[in-house]
């Protein structure tokens, strides 16, 4: 089985970004990937006029949102289809449940050549951000070609909650779809809570995860979209424009994970809840003694 974790470069134009999807849909066919990966907010591009109160940026995503299912999606759909593969990419979500008019989501779909069969909602929203999006509130599994994954979207990766949960409920693969930035700060405060989350959340949970990144653009963003091994090896990376391949079994890795590495011992297993149920409400103030 061949996954894969496309690096592409978007921009404001939707036409313009749907055809570079569709290259990248294209050239992973072409190596015979079954399961592809491709960032955050794929279709319309991601608002970068989120770092200040940018309106005319957040007019631009209200205007170009869709729903799903929706054209881009059932573009996206044919592609799987004459391809015979599977997709998450990210977009700016049109809910049409009743009371949701005016609202948006950051939203990453999982398509098969069926069509739509999943969706996610980002349940955090960072900054500024929620000046555009609504906050989702239910994580995704999905059943894909590779077996049961767990989709999740940029921020939520510096959460290990986020992870664990997908973990919990069975995921063998975190799907990430993500615009994570280039280093800004002198001390690469981006670039190493990239290379430490993407690492750790598959380690600590000794499951695959694969994460699909933006590059350049106006952001600009990080790029090296790359799949992260149970062990929290890095198997495959795309540092540029291009596309990160692996060809292996999902299942075989998370068992030979657990049943080897770390002296066989499986983390989720030896949790003790019971000591941090605390972690679900709100926290106290720590004993110091």
């Amino acid at each position: 089985m061949k996954i894969g974790a496309g690096c592409i470069e978007v921009s404001s134009s939707k036409s313009a970004n749907l055809a570079a999807i569709e290259l990248c849909v294209r050239e992973a066919a072409s190596q015979g990937v079954k399961l592809l990966i491709l960032p955050e907010c794929a279709v319309q591009g991601y608002p970068v006029g989120l770092g200040g109160a940018d309106l005319d940026v957040y007019e631009r995503q209200l205007r170009e949102a869709e729903p799903v299912p929706g054209p881009a999606t059932e573009r996206l759909a044919r592609l799987a289809a004459e391809h015979e593969l599977e997709l998450v990419v990210g977009l700016t979500e049109r809910p049409t449940e009743p009371g949701s008019v005016g609202r948006l989501f950051n939203t990453a779909v999982f398509i098969g050549p069926d069509g739509v069969r999943a969706r996610y909602r980002k349940v955090h929203t960072g900054g500024v951000e929620k000046c555009l999006w609504s906050r989702g509130a239910d994580w995704t599994l999905v059943d894909s070609v590779a077996g049961k994954i767990g989709l999740l979207i940029c921020y939520d990766l510096v959460f290990p909650e986020t992870t664990r949960r997908l973990a919990l409920g069975g995921a063998q693969l975190l799907a990430m779809s993500t615009a994570w930035t280039a280093d800004t700060t002198p001390e690469g405060t981006f670039r190493e809570g990239y290379e430490l989350f993407t690492r750790a959340r598959a380690l600590e949970n000794q499951v695959l995860l694969v994460s699909a990144n933006l590059v350049g653009g106006e952001g600009p963003f990080y790029g090296h979209s790359r799949i992260v091994g149970p062990l929290g090896q890095v198997i495959a990376e795309s540092e540029g424009p291009g596309i990160a391949v692996a060809e292996l079994d999902v299942e075989t890795e998370v068992l030979r994970a657990r049943s080897r590495g770390w002296f066989g011992q499986v983390f989720l297993s030896d949790r003790e809840p019971r000591a941090y149920e605390m972690l679900a409400q709100a926290v106290p103030e720590l004993s110091r003694q």
